[in-house]
């Protein structure tokens, strides 16, 4: 099992909103409470939106929407615990899952308000429909290896054998049940 470090923000440079803090999209006013994060090889930063639930009662999607969009509403973290997480552990590393023995680099690290972390790890060479082969699991099934990659914004007392280029996504925000279902 990989070591996990001290709680939010992590140690890499940004600010995150805590979780439990209310925050605006400034591009669509959206507005929820942060309820994750994600953050990916390439350096992009989104964290889990939730809106409060519709005035049936009924619950709504929330949305990963990429962190520099965020203007914090109200800093709201009373009955909110901030989970204990690290990306740098995970990020750019080769890894195991011991269950399925699945191989590969960790492409992707989600963690949620409740602690739960998930890694994705990407396979060598694409599935039967020229995809790549991506599988998500929980980090405490997932054994870390050596670190392959470096990620953008990362603090590393060690240098990767390779490195990414550093790229902005400026895509649209997603709703989580489309992530979970990739």
């Amino acid at each position: 099992m990989s070591k996990k470090a001290s709680n939010p923000p992590p140690p890499i440079s940004l600010k995150l909103p805590l979780i439990g803090y209310k925050v605006k999209d400034r591009n669509d006013g959206f507005v929820g409470i942060v309820l994750g994060y994600n953050f990916f090889l390439n350096g992009t930063v989104q964290v889990n939106v939730k809106p409060a639930v519709s005035d049936s009662n009924k619950m709504r999607d929330g949305y990963y929407i990429d962190f520099q969009n965020l203007v914090v509403v109200e800093e709201i973290t009373e009955g909110y615990t901030q989970p204990e997480f690290n990306p740098q552990d995970y990020l750019g590393h080769k890894a195991e899952e011991t269950i399925t023995g699945i191989k590969g680099i960790i492409n992707r690290y989600s963690i949620h308000s409740n602690g739960c972390g998930i890694v994705s790890i990407k396979s060598r060479g694409m599935n039967d429909k020229g995809e790549p082969i991506i599988n998500w699991f929980d980090d405490m099934t997932v054994k870390v290896g050596k670190r392959e990659y470096d990620v953008p914004g990362f603090d590393y007392e060690a240098k990767p054998e390779k490195k990414l280029p550093v790229r902005s996504t400026g895509g649209p925000s997603m709703k989580s049940s489309e992530v979970c279902e990739k």
